[in-house]
């Protein structure tokens, strides 16, 4: 599917650093991009281990701009691509993530629906590069208390419009690991934030990612972020907490429901781009029916589906 000449040029930004593991896939996945009119904006800062031989390897290809200098963290990073961003669609997506082919497409789309929101974002894979496993995660419809107390939106999915950066500002540097999360907050202040029923990305869990390698910095940073939005974890917010979980464990069995209706429905309940014809994806019955045993968790999505009919996930030719 092609998009009109009119269409919104989207600015994709890449923070990277020491990621020449990882970067060739996510260039080839904005690279790929079924909707035309896309940017991508790579600022590394200082790579030495071959990053730099991938991003030339890159150039030509498609609209690729990049620059490598030191520079203060992965927010001064996001934050300067987004000042050389010309697109009124705005994204950052990490050097070790990658898109699906039709994630620039499906976001403008949101953004243009009648709702008129400043914010999309979607649901993901998950791949665990320790245990060589993938699980899709459905993420909840938007709540500003959720994620003020409780949970998260996908990074790696979020897509916004520009008027979101001109009334918010910038991310906020002096976080050093979960500046999206305070941005997250700071939009829902400004506008709609609107969840689509569709997979958008592949979110790429290794050793060397923030949330591993520093931890206890991350859940620090996620308490003062919440703290500042008023998510305090103490008195009534605790209680808050529980439901949230509730809420949350409940809404992820629905979502599963629907997901399997519409992989029988050829996507027609949603999630038709990732259960389409390209994607090839297959469901495995025995996984999703062990996903309605009780107090099953979120490792239970791991096998749903099946590795090898994962077509869809972009390739690390250059």
């Amino acid at each position: 599917m092609t998009a009109p000449a009119q269409a919104p040029l989207v600015s994709v930004v890449t923070p990277s650093l020491g990621q020449g593991s990882f970067i060739a896939r996510c260039l080839a996945s904005v690279r790929d991009q079924d909707y035309p009119h896309v940017e991508h904006i790579v600022v590394d800062g200082g790579s030495t281990d071959g990053t730099l031989d991938v991003l030339r390897r890159h150039e030509g290809t498609y609209d690729l701009r990049w620059l490598s200098e030191p520079d203060a963290g992965m927010y001064d990073a996001v934050n300067k691509g987004l000042r050389l961003a010309r697109g009124d669609v705005l994204a950052y997506l990490n050097a070790d993530d990658a898109w699906f082919p039709w994630t620039a497409r499906t976001a403008v789309e949101g953004l243009t629906a009648a709702e008129h929101p400043l914010v999309v974002y979607g649901d993901a894979i998950h791949e665990d590069a320790s245990t060589g496993t993938s699980r899709i995660v459905f993420h909840p419809p938007f709540e500003e208390g959720y994620l003020r107390r409780t949970g998260f939106l996908c990074q790696p999915t979020v897509v916004w419009r520009r008027e979101l950066a001109e009334r918010v500002g910038d991310f906020d540097e002096s976080y050093a690991h979960v500046a999206d999360v305070d941005y997250w907050l700071r939009a829902a202040t400004a506008g709609r934030i609107l969840k689509l029923d569709e997979v958008l990305a592949v979110e790429h869990t290794h050793p060397a990612a923030k949330r591993l390698a520093h931890a206890e910095g991350v859940q620090a940073e996620i308490r003062a972020v919440r703290e500042r939005h008023g998510g305090r974890l103490d008195g009534a917010n605790r209680l808050w907490r529980v439901r949230d979980h509730a809420w949350a464990y409940g809404w992820r069995r629905r979502q599963l429901v629907r997901f399997l209706r519409s992989a029988e429905l050829g996507g027609r309940d949603g999630w038709s781009e990732f259960l389409g014809s390209r994607a090839g994806t297959r469901i495995s019955r025995r996984h999703a029916l062990a996903a309605f045993l009780p107090l099953t968790r979120g490792k239970v999505f791991e096998g749903l589906v099946a590795p090898e009919s994962m077509q869809a996930r972009p390739a690390d030719r250059p």
